[in-house]
């Protein structure tokens, strides 16, 4: 974004696997901490997923205010 031509239409296409099978744990570092609850392979491997496309979808939206998009 930051070495776009400003005069230039801009498009921005991102899709996202991680709402989408197949269901596995993201690395260790993209994981969300395990509670004291036990929980299902099911909710921990979602909520980590959803956790790390919230913060690539945070990250750009970050670029594109520090842009003043």
């Amino acid at each position: 974004m930051k070495s776009r031509n400003a005069s230039a239409p801009f498009y921005l296409h991102q899709t996202f696997q991680a709402a989408h099978s197949p269901f596995d744990d993201p690395p260790e570092w993209e994981q969300i901490p395990n509670s004291s609850v036990p929980s299902k392979f099911w909710d921990q491997t979602w909520g980590s997923m959803l956790n790390a496309m919230d913060r690539g979808v945070g990250n750009i939206t970050g670029a594109l205010r520090a842009e003043g998009m």
